[in-house]
């Protein structure tokens, strides 16, 4: 699989019970080198978050090689849809975590904030697998390419941790990002 541009998606942070909507961040990366950053808004505890994440990615839909996601997540229980993604982009999604996932405790979050039809979205996606990569482990579901792929695609992107660098630029954009507002 040939990565060529790599983009990044991640929430950052909100007040729950506050906050209605959560910011949305992309960074588009090609090579190493960041190209673009984009932003949006995801409703908190709402149902947009594939509709969201496509508008994000804007002009780079037809230009992306793979698209990671932190997770499966966003906002607190809105649930992007990881095959809609996969046949709209026509590129592999590969959604990231670092962190062991307790499914126990996503849904019963997802219960109390986004009820059963946040529990059926989530439960559409693949689950989260283990995957050995050269930094260390992650939990990777992917769609459109096989784990052998994903691991290729991730550790192409593996620049300075163990999380591919567009997910984790997102990452700190979308933290200092929610902050701000």
């Amino acid at each position: 699989m040939k990565v060529g541009r790599a983009a990044g998606v991640d929430d950052g942070f909100f007040e729950r019970g506050k906050d209605r909507v959560a910011p949305l961040v992309a960074t588009i990366m090609k090579s190493g080198v960041v190209e673009a950053f984009r932003f949006n808004w995801v409703e908190v505890d709402g149902t947009d978050a594939t509709e969201r994440v496509l508008e994000l990615l804007g002009v780079y839909q037809e230009q992306l090689g793979v698209l990671f996601t932190d997770g499966t997540i966003f906002g607190g229980s809105n649930v992007v849809d990881l095959y809609s993604l996969h046949k709209e982009l026509r590129a592999p999604v590969i959604a990231v975590s670092g962190d062991v996932p307790d499914e126990e405790k996503v849904v019963s979050s997802l219960l109390r904030y986004g009820g059963e039809e946040a529990v059926k979205r989530y439960r559409e996606n693949p689950p989260l697998e283990p995957l050995e990569t050269r930094r260390g482990t992650l939990y990777v579901a992917s769609v459109g390419v096989s784990l052998g792929e994903a691991r290729r695609a991730i550790e192409a992107y593996q620049l300075s941790s163990k999380i591919p660098e567009p997910l984790r630029i997102s990452h700190l954009i979308g933290r200092e990002v929610g902050r701000w507002v």
